[in-house]
């Protein structure tokens, strides 16, 4: 894999690329010049996997010229000339320029990884894996004879019709097509990232399985219950990147679990305890709220990424995801630590909210 980097700091661009390269990423610099196109020809030159860009150019370079532009002026025309090739924008962790590029990252056809400079200097070896999981995605999705729906589906791994239609519902970027009308790679790559991995719902992480099993999540990861569920493992593009699970072959291969061993079928959340009357050499823990209160966990707490019992929660509205993917949930640990926002809040629970904050998470 190699990378192309633009940076306007000469010691930083070099530091930064002698990381990368010494984590298996072979990464060429490019000094930024004062015309915008100029740089890009640059790049191009160097026919790069990725494209690493700079956000703030600023400094004077050595022909005595300042750029007057930024990194997302270089990644928007980047993106429409060059959409089968991945970008990832370089920035200091600064809170305010954070949550602006965060809001940025979400727009299909920004760019694609926002990576920070200390976290690049001091943990250079998983940068260099997400960027490598980010190139290995965009070259399966390129790769593909057609560029039609089904061969869309085929690529992610649908089996199902039922996995097809919920796939179709999750917001399925039909509008990013190319004149032919065959689809972009960079709307498909974000859609996949930024809504079919990251909302539980058609696809769930590690940690949401568990809770919906009614188990720890440290023991959906033992390899007994893993290979159990070897069939539900997504494993299309950007498969690497995080672990993920088809929700519906998860609850399939729960239901015959119950049939085989002539249970009861209940709700998957039985699944622990149906799994622990069966294999009581390789026992499973119980999925218990972060509150301390002992009860079973069923949701996660939006927030704080920890799981809850569902009475110990409210409605949240944090983002737009697809209808048919899994409603966020707010704990009232959040609220009561006030780490939540109260207009995610639906109107007719904010009054409760307020109530909880207030009250020290009293209920």
């Amino acid at each position: 894999m190699k990378c192309v980097l633009l940076d306007d700091h000469q010691e930083e661009r070099e530091r930064y690329s002698r990381s990368l390269t010494d984590v298996g990423v072979e990464c060429a610099v490019v000094t930024p010049a004062s015309d915008i196109l100029d740089s890009i020809k640059k790049m191009e030159s160097l026919h790069p996997d990725l494209f690493l860009l700079d956000y703030e150019i600023k400094m004077l370079q050595d022909d005595g010229n300042t750029p007057t532009y930024v990194g997302l002026d270089v990644a928007a025309i980047v993106r429409r000339m060059h959409p089968e090739t991945p970008i990832a924008l370089l920035s200091r962790d600064d809170l305010n320029r954070t949550h602006a590029l965060s809001s940025l990252w979400d727009v299909p056809g920004a760019f694609d990884e926002l990576v920070y400079k200390d976290r690049l200097g001091n943990d250079a070896q998983e940068v260099g894996r997400v960027l490598q999981e980010l190139v290995g995605g965009y070259q399966a999705l390129a790769g593909l004879e057609a560029r039609s729906q089904d061969a869309l589906l085929e690529s992610i791994g649908c089996e199902s019709s039922e996995e097809r239609k919920q796939v179709l519902q999750s917001n399925l970027p039909e509008t990013h097509r190319e004149a032919d009308g065959q689809w972009r790679v960079s709307a498909i790559a974000h859609w996949i990232r930024k809504v079919l991995m990251r909302f539980p719902g058609v696809l769930l992480s590690s940690q949401q399985v568990a809770v919906h099993l009614g188990m720890s999540e440290e023991s959906f990861r033992t390899p007994p219950v893993q290979a159990m569920f070897g069939n539900a493992k997504y494993s299309g593009p950007f498969a690497g990147e995080s672990a993920r699970w088809w929700r519906s072959r998860i609850f399939e291969t729960v239901f015959v679990f119950f049939g085989e061993n002539s249970m009861r079928i209940g709700d998957v959340s039985e699944f622990a305890t149906g799994w622990n009357q069966v294999h009581r050499d390789d026992a499973v823990g119980p999925c218990l709220s972060y509150s301390g209160s002992g009860l079973q966990a069923t949701v996660i707490c939006h927030e704080l990424q920890q799981a809850f019992a569902r009475s110990e929660t409210l409605p949240y509205r944090p983002d737009r995801r697809p209808h048919v993917m899994e409603g966020a949930r707010v704990s009232f640990k959040a609220i009561q630590e006030e780490q939540y926002e109260l207009d995610n809040v639906p109107p007719e629970y904010r009054d409760k909210a307020e109530e909880i904050e207030k009250a020290g998470g009293v209920r």
